[in-house]
């Protein structure tokens, strides 16, 4: 028996699993590389170095999460791919213009917001916000087509050259002494790579079916899909807002360096398992869409079945650093990130529950019920930030702010959990009864 016939032979038989395991191992592959590569960045760029790239980072994923007015997650539902293809479109029209609107404003008056924040000199890097918003969009809209598609192999790739791409740059510009400039190249390239491939595939398969777009077709996905804009916008908006802010706040309130402990602890629990969620959630929207359309009462058992695989996938790495990140974080990353080991064991629960939740929030796009979404958005947002801002108010510690902010994240995700199941027994009731 050959090697491939053995290697298909080892892989789950069920096309859920089977995409999964596709998508994760690249990222898996990504993260070796990212991970391998952290000591010695670490080396090469301070503390406030990555404080200054968390701060860069959380604004870019707050602007990108309004690019395209959320549209994008409307692209794998439409039963015709002449509608998908249209909102594809309609996804780089709107990113276009809302690209050029951050440019001016980063230009007119974005350094002024920044030292406002009290984070000092940070207002020499704003070419990177409006550079990386178009990039990480247009990943993620390419992104969508490619769920939609099924191209589980070609994303996987992409997230390798990704990976790949970033810890280059930054090995090399770091060597080079370039400072924080290098760490903000490296995450350029890093969100650069993979789009040619993922733009490749979507011209082959426009030209052979032949797909084109109308402006009446255009107007009519932009009022079919308008539940994504009025809901989704600002639910999301929310979303990744709760997830950056803290890196804003900290970073504002606590400095720089007590920022880059928190981001470096943050990516050493997130790196691997919240981009195997991040893959895990790309089949479940897929195979999701698919069941809501053809076999409805079948979408809470994979969400069930989804929680359960989730939860045991990290269990036991998450608890495994926690426990042990005070000890392992100054021997291999260097001492002055110690601070970084402890903030790793006060957030091990928060995201592992974050790790099993985030892939299953996707149920709510899927039943489109994104004002639910919006509500606990706005719950998580207000939860996060108020708790962060209450410590420093309180004249707390960071360590104690840290603590807080993980206490504010467990019970933020906990209620989802709580509220998805709901949605689902509700849906699942409706459909029963029509």
């Amino acid at each position: 028996m050959s090697f491939k016939k053995k290697l298909k032979r080892c892989l789950p038989t069920d096309s859920f699993s089977r995409s999964v395991g596709v998508l994760a191992g690249g990222v898996g592959i990504a993260q070796i590389i990212v991970i391998a590569s952290s000591p010695l960045i670490t080396r090469l760029f301070s503390p406030s170095d990555f404080g200054i790239l968390s701060l860069f980072v959380s604004v870019v994923a707050i602007l990108g999460s309004v690019s395209c007015l959320c549209y994008q997650f409307a692209i794998p539902l439409p039963e015709e791919e002449e509608d998908a293809f249209a909102l594809l479109v309609l996804c780089f029209i709107i990113l276009a213009a809302f690209t050029t609107f951050v440019a001016v404003v980063c230009l007119v008056g974005g350094a002024s917001l920044f030292e406002r924040l009290g984070v000092t000199g940070a207002g020499h890097y704003l070419w990177f916000v409006p550079a990386a918003c178009f990039l990480m969009s247009a990943y993620e809209i390419l992104n969508q087509w490619a769920i939609r598609t099924k191209l589980f192999g070609c994303l996987a790739q992409t997230k390798i050259w990704q990976g790949g791409g970033m810890v280059v740059s930054q090995i090399g510009l770091g060597l080079a002494k370039t400072g924080v400039i290098g760490l903000l190249i490296g995450e350029l390239t890093g969100r650069a790579f993979g789009i040619g491939a993922l733009a490749t595939r979507l011209v082959a398969e426009v030209r052979r079916q032949r797909l084109r777009v109308s402006v009446s077709r255009l107007k009519a996905v932009m009022s079919r899909y308008r539940r994504f804009p009025y809901f989704s916008t600002f639910s999301v908006a929310l979303n990744r807002g709760a997830g950056g802010v803290p890196a804003i706040l900290f970073a504002s309130l606590y400095g720089p360096e007590v920022a880059g402990w928190l981001a470096l602890g943050e990516r050493a629990l997130q790196g691997p398992m919240i981009l195997l969620g991040q893959s895990v959630a790309s089949v479940y929207v897929g195979e999701g869409a698919d069941l809501l359309r053809k076999s409805p009462e079948e979408l809470h058992s994979l969400f069930r079945t989804t929680a359960r695989r989730l939860l045991f996938i990290g269990l036991i790495p998450i608890g495994a650093l926690g426990l042990l990140g005070p000890y392992l974080f100054p021997f291999v990353f260097g001492s002055e990130w110690a601070e970084a080991g402890n903030y790793v064991q006060i957030l091990a629960v928060s995201l592992l529950l974050q790790f099993v939740i985030s892939p299953l929030s996707q149920t709510l796009n899927i039943l489109e019920r994104q004002d639910i979404q919006l509500l606990w958005d706005i719950f998580r947002a207000v939860l996060v930030a108020g708790g962060i801002a209450g410590a420093y108010v309180s004249s707390l510690s960071p360590t104690l702010a840290v603590v807080i902010y993980s206490a504010s994240l467990s019970v933020a995700y906990a209620v989802q959990l709580v509220v998805i199941s709901f949605a689902l027994k509700r849906h699942r009731a409706s459909g029963t009864r029509s």
